[in-house]
């Protein structure tokens, strides 16, 4: 299988180097506006070729698997268009920044018959699958309240902090909690929210608490 990632910003190492332990992939292009930073990736990972456009690169026949490593704003147009191409894709979380975007990148996905996968590695993992099974086995008590506390600069892109690009850490980040909370409680009954924007590096929300209830607390041994 031969896949092509697109977008060579600060994530794309781990895409590169999980797609090189994978038996019968090979990562056989990278894309990215800036020549410089395509470049960069080429040499450190050995890869055969670069772009500098992904639309291109969607269109080639002999590209399998769309690896989208963009920034959020820009998830929908390029899974849209891989998945009218045939391309299987692997895009990077959030899936995009509106609801009715997602809709539409899952319904294009499922009409032109292709996969269509998310990063959520916690899904994936060892351990967070541990804690997931030590809190539904009722051994922590009957109702469980996790609380997950973050403290730290955030992405250091400027795209991130702005909130019709990247939504700031309430999406990008804390969305693994988000997922992984409904996939370790299941149905959302209600959510609070006291959100501020107290930095200086865009118009996104980058301080506060948000409250998530869930409509089965009680675990049954």
């Amino acid at each position: 299988m031969r896949v092509a990632i697109l977008g060579c910003g600060q994530i794309s190492p781990w895409h590169l180097e999980s797609w090189q332990k994978i038996p019968g992939c090979k990562v056989v292009c990278v894309v990215d506006i800036a020549k410089n930073r395509a470049l960069a990736r080429q040499k450190e990972y050995n890869i055969d070729e670069i772009s500098t456009d992904y639309n291109s690169v969607i269109a080639r026949d002999d590209i399998d698997i769309i690896d989208v490593c963009l920034p959020t704003y820009l998830h929908r147009d390029a899974v849209i268009k891989a998945a009218r191409a045939g391309k299987d894709v692997f895009c990077e979380k959030p899936m995009t920044r509106k609801l009715k975007d997602a809709l539409e990148m899952y319904e294009v996905a499922k009409e032109c018959k292709v996969k269509l996968q998310l990063g959520f590695v916690r899904r994936f993992s060892n351990d967070w699958l541990k804690m997931m099974e030590l809190v539904q086995s009722g051994i922590l008590g009957e109702k469980v309240i996790w609380r997950s506390c973050s403290a730290n600069h955030g992405a250091p892109t400027t795209w991130f902090f702005q909130r019709d690009l990247g939504a700031g850490p309430f999406l990008d980040g804390a969305i693994h909690n988000y997922d992984f909370g409904n996939l370790m409680f299941g149905q959302v009954k209600s959510i609070k929210s006291d959100l501020l924007v107290v930095g200086k590096k865009g118009d996104a929300f980058d301080t506060g608490a948000i409250a998530i209830e869930y409509e089965k607390v009680i675990f049954y041994r």
